[in-house]
């Protein structure tokens, strides 16, 4: 039997460290700490593990990020199909309101806030604007065109 010098309790000696306070029997102090000095080794290199894992992981990340191509965007979408994912969106949540309310709204702007919290801006800077075609609406931007084109 062994017995723990941090909390007194007796354990067996197949155990290798206080099964009670989860310490190991601190027959390796360094003179005048509290701390068993292989545990201080440990915890360093542990330590140290994590900071190159870390340090690894943000090189990582920028070396990817610097290739990505200026005309992509984070979504990995094109600016035009970017805007023609906007106008289907936009296209959506029209179609949601006439159904819901019997409106055919003439401006995307009316769509906010109950069916679009923030409308999408065109990534090139062109305007949306909205028309009705048997019921259905078509939203179309001033860049890019409408969607569906070249469907």
């Amino acid at each position: 039997m062994k017995t723990c010098r941090v909390c007194g309790r007796e354990y067996l000696d197949s155990y290798d460290e206080c099964p009670f306070c989860a310490r190991e029997p601190e027959t390796d102090s360094a003179p005048g700490t509290d701390a068993p000095a292989s545990g201080r080794r440990r915890l360093v290199a542990v330590t140290a593990l994590v900071a190159i894992v870390v340090l690894a992981g943000v090189v990582l990340i920028s070396a990817v990020a610097s290739r990505v191509p200026a005309e992509e965007s984070r979504s990995g979408l094109s600016p035009e199909q970017a805007c023609f994912s906007n106008q289907a969106r936009l296209e959506q949540r029209a179609a949601l309101m006439q159904a819901e309310t019997g409106t055919e709204i003439g401006d995307v702007a009316e769509l906010q806030p109950d069916y679009v919290r923030v409308l999408p801006d065109c990534p090139d800077g062109g305007e949306y604007s909205i028309s009705w075609t048997a019921q259905l609406p078509r939203v179309t931007c001033s860049v890019h065109g409408w969607h569906a084109q070249d469907e």
